[in-house]
């Protein structure tokens, strides 16, 4: 199947609910995630099941035919992170203009959000 796509969230003023139901997306370990590559876009990554588990950001170029480590973080239970950013010139941008994500598993949920300058 095809990578799921991110909703993205714009970042307001008054305040964005993060780790809220129906503004994160639950993992899809099967098929991974993708997102429209641009400035300001963050990823927020939740934990909610009891062990570790790993979100990884798949890198998208080779450099002189190696291809390079894509970036795996292991979060513990409970924990949250924010990523990003993710241009291309740090190689993490697919020929389409997406970002693709892995997670271990369905306990990440996901937010992307966008942060204006």
């Amino acid at each position: 199947m095809a990578r799921a796509l991110l909703n993205q969230l714009e970042a307001v003023r008054t305040g964005l609910l993060l780790g809220a139901a129906g503004v994160e997306q639950a993992g899809d370990a099967a098929n991974g995630h993708y997102f429209v590559a641009g400035p300001g876009i963050a990823v927020i990554a939740r934990n909610t099941g009891a062990g570790a588990r790993t979100v990884t950001a798949k890198r998208a170029r080779t450099v002189d035919g190696v291809a390079p480590v894509d970036n795996a973080v292991s979060l513990a239970a409970g924990v949250s992170r924010m990523f990003g950013p993710y241009r291309e010139a740090d190689g993490y941008v697919q020929p389409d203009g997406s970002v693709n994500l892995d997670v271990e598993h369905a306990e990440i949920k996901l937010q992307l959000v966008h942060i204006q300058s």
